[in-house]
């Protein structure tokens, strides 16, 4: 099923580390033809029903990918399917709809209210008194103190995922009680409900040695409807049940099981009615459960695009060799491979920052989001790589002008069609590129991606709602820092343009500076962002308010069977 992420993650063939895990396109094998209209919008396959419509009782099997680190905030812990188990577990601030606006979570936030004050912002959490944790601790404004003080970036020992908003913070303060809190910032935060998104407790983050290693394939504490019965490392299995002191509304499921496996295998195992969702966004695995009895495909549009990424050593530090790669390769086409044998077309994605349903997204690509490959090779010429002739490898003193393409060797079938039409169209501008399939436990460390050692690769972005919290994939590099812009592909004036946008004052200006600096991402050739992919999700018939989600937050409290 999706899983996406409020914040940006990354999805790829490869072992979770601070990523979430997919086939590297999330795609599948060809065959069958392209029909229908495209899902509308904002839109959800979740078989929506009322609380009074659903069963008391029942178990759901659900799949993960791989969970190591339960904690929201700490590097490793930047999992799509950790945050699954998460947003039944612990305290989420706000909830989503399906256009992705946020509103408070009545469960844990009565309020939430940003003013100017003496010239700052200042927020203003009003927490339901009622919210407490697993050891019957209030959740309070000590909380919001400590995800400070860990996320500031003040002390390195904290692997924390990202700093951005918390290190401009002036304090967090109690306000008329405990469950009042109040945030003052030093520089206004036009995305402010990014921060504390999700709440975890002071005294399990309050120490380096806590914040990294507490949540290990573990929760020291919950507060959720849900709590974690049982984590059974060697059966890799999570098993989920009510919890007795959850405050709301009683959930209708018995039980969750939540059981680490590859995607085939959970294709295996959903047909098998071994699992009751499966994620079918390929064709091959599309094929396997259409029409199947008992099972349903459900469709949503969630944040998740494919891109093209870019490094900057070797040939690739030259910004010519780059925008020439942006030219020379036809999205279109690449969205006909992804497409194939499913039903329907993956839309083309022209901003970094913005999907197609959200409000602010424009075409911010200009040339560089066209294919024109004799543009291509006008900028190849530019630089100093002599053409031999069309189709030809072009060479520079001698060299050859050759680019090696990192992708996991778990890539699924149409992940590996869509890197060899990248190899065939670049070839035919001069341009030699070498496909370097590596083992899925390495791809995403720091001997290839992490540490920018590739020239081209290729991964998902997903969940990005809050552009502050995309950020470290554009901004500049400092030192050796790549922050999460892992290949090293930034300028200064992003970085403005970027800031402008996450201290903006109104969401209309946000949105400007946002496009402002996108336009810049695309001009020095970060990434090329290619579609939008669709969430289809084999699922039993009967599963209420569950499947493929859009934008918008499950409830885990009506997620059952319904009557």
């Amino acid at each position: 099923m999706n899983r996406s992420r409020r914040s940006a993650a990354l999805v790829a063939a490869a072992l979770a580390g601070t990523l979430a895990i997919s086939a590297c396109s999330s795609s599948g094998s060809s065959g069958g033809k392209v029909k229908g209209a495209a899902p509308k919008n904002n839109s959800s396959g979740i078989n929506p029903q009322p609380a009074s419509n659903v069963k008391q009782g029942g178990t759901l099997r659900i799949a993960n990918r791989g969970i190591t680190n339960m904690n929201p905030y700490e590097t490793d812990g930047s999992n799509a399917d950790a945050d699954w188990v998460r947003s039944m577990t612990l305290p989420n601030l706000f909830n989503y709809d399906a256009k992705g606006n946020p509103t408070p979570n009545p469960y844990f936030l009565q309020s939430a209210t940003s003013s100017m004050k003496g010239g700052k912002q200042v927020v203003e959490y009003k927490l339901n008194p009622k919210s407490k944790w697993s050891d019957g601790t209030p959740i309070s404004y000590k909380d919001f103190v400590q995800i400070w003080k860990s996320d500031s970036g003040k002390n390195s020992k904290f692997l924390v995922r990202g700093t951005t908003g918390y290190d401009q913070i002036a304090s967090v303060t109690k306000g008329a009680n405990d469950q009042d809190v109040l945030v003052t910032y030093d520089k206004p935060q036009l995305e402010w409900q990014n921060l504390f998104g999700e709440l975890v407790p002071a005294n399990t983050i309050d120490t380096p040695d806590k914040f990294n290693k507490s949540w290990l394939q573990k929760m020291p504490a919950t507060a959720g409807p849900f709590k974690i019965q049982k984590w059974d490392t060697a059966a890799k299995a999570i098993t989920l049940v009510p919890d007795p002191n959850w405050w709301g509304p009683k959930p209708k499921l018995d039980k969750i099981v939540d059981t680490e496996m590859e995607a085939p295998a959970q294709v295996n195992a959903v047909l098998n009615n071994e699992l009751d969702v499966a994620g079918v966004s390929n064709a091959e695995f599309y094929k396997r459960v259409a029409g199947k009895k008992g099972l349903q495909v459900r469709v949503g549009t969630p944040w998740d695009v494919l891109n093209l990424v870019y490094g900057s050593k070797g040939p690739m530090a030259d910004v010519k060799v780059r925008q020439a790669i942006m030219m020379g390769v036809n999205r279109t086409d690449l969205s006909k491979i992804q497409s194939n044998g499913m039903p329907k077309q993956n839309p083309l994605v022209n901003n970094h920052l913005y999907m197609p349903q959200e409000n602010g997204y424009e075409d911010t690509s200009g040339q560089f989001g066209k294919y024109d490959p004799t543009a291509a090779g006008k900028l190849l010429d530019a630089a100093g790589w002599k053409s031999a002739g069309a189709g030809k490898t072009r060479t520079k003193g001698g060299k050859p002008l050759s680019l090696h393409f990192v992708m996991s060797a778990g890539t699924s079938q149409t992940g590996l069609d869509i890197c060899s039409a990248v190899q065939t169209m670049l070839q035919q501008i001069g341009i030699k590129v070498t496909i370097d399939k590596v083992d899925d436990a390495a791809f995403f460390t720091n001997k290839y991606v992490m540490g920018g050692n590739f020239d081209i690769t290729m991964f998902r972005w997903t969940g990005a709602l809050w552009k502050s919290g995309s950020f470290d994939s554009y901004r500049n590099p400092q030192g050796g820092n790549l922050f999460q812009n892992f290949g090293g592909v930034g300028s200064p004036q992003i970085d403005t343009a970027y800031r402008a946008g996450i201290n903006a004052t109104s969401k209309a200006q946000g949105i400007q500076d946002f496009n402002t600096a996108d336009k810049q991402i695309w001009e020095v050739g970060n990434s090329s962002p290619l579609f939008q992919n669709y969430a289809y999700d084999a699922v039993r018939t009967g599963l209420a308010n569950y499947g493929a989600f859009g934008l918008d937050t499950p409830d885990w409290t009506k997620v059952g069977w319904q009557k």
